[in-house]
C-alpha cells in the first residue's frame, strides 16, 4: 500500500516533501541544539562580565587590606614606642602604695586613701582613687608636678586645699580625686 502511494506522488512533490523534512528537521536542530547553545553563550557573556566585575573589586578590597595592615603597624609600631604603657587594674594596691610614697616624698601626710569602682571601655578602665591629707599649698604644687611626671597614665579629677587662714603655722588640708587609666581587662574568647 505505501508502494503505490509513493508511485502516485511525482518528483515535484517528493522533492517539496523531503524538503520539507529538512525544514522540519533543520528547525528542530534550531531549537533543540542551536538556541540552548545561544542561551547559553548569553549566560556565558553575562557570567564573564560579572567575574570581571569580581575580580575588579577583589583587587580594590585587596589594595584596601594592604592599606589598612600598613596603618595597623603602625599604629602597632607607636603603641609599643609609647613611653606610657598602661597597666592592669589588678595593680590597684602596687598603685596606691607608688602614690603614697610620691606624696610622702613630696612632704605630703595622707590620711585616707579611697579607691573607687573601675568603670570599663572598649581599650581602658578607669579606676578613680581619692587621697585625703595635710600639707601646705607649695607641697601640694610639688605633688601635683611629680604626679604628672611620674605617673602619665593618671589624670586629676579635682583637687582642693584649704588652709585656716586663723591658723597659718597649721598645715592645710587637701583633697584630691584622681583618675588611674588603666589597661583594659582582657575579655573571654567566644568558642
Amino acid at each position: 500500500m505505501m508502494q503505490e502511494w509513493l508511485k502516485k506522488l511525482s518528483a515535484r512533490q517528493i522533492d517539496l516533501a523531503g524538503a520539507g523534512v529538512c525544514v522540519a528537521t533543520g528547525l528542530l536542530f534550531c531549537v533543540v541544539g542551536v538556541l540552548p547553545l545561544l542561551r547559553r553563550s548569553d549566560y556565558f557573556a553575562r557570567q564573564q562580565t560579572r567575574l570581571e566585575g569580581q575580580r575588579r573589586q577583589a583587587a580594590q578590597l585587596a589594595r584596601d587590606v594592604a592599606v589598612l595592615k600598613s596603618r595597623l603597624a603602625g599604629i602597632r609600631k607607636e603603641l609599643a614606642d609609647n613611653p606610657v604603657q598602661l597597666q592592669t587594674a589588678y595593680h590597684l594596691n602596687r598603685r596606691i602604695a607608688e602614690l603614697a610614697d610620691l606624696a610622702g616624698q613630696a612632704g605630703l601626710v595622707i590620711n585616707r586613701v579611697q579607691p573607687g569602682e573601675p568603670t570599663s571601655s572598649p581599650r581602658f578602665e578607669t579606676v578613680p582613687i581619692r587621697l585625703a591629707g595635710n600639707g601646705s599649698y607649695p607641697v601640694c604644687a610639688e605633688f601635683l608636678r611629680r604626679l604628672g611626671r611620674r605617673f602619665p597614665d593618671t589624670a586629676v579629677d579635682s583637687f582642693q586645699v584649704v588652709g585656716n587662714p586663723r591658723k597659718p603655722g597649721e598645715p592645710a588640708t587637701f583633697d584630691v580625686s584622681l583618675l588611674w587609666y588603666a589597661a583594659a581587662r582582657p575579655r573571654p574568647e567566644k568558642s
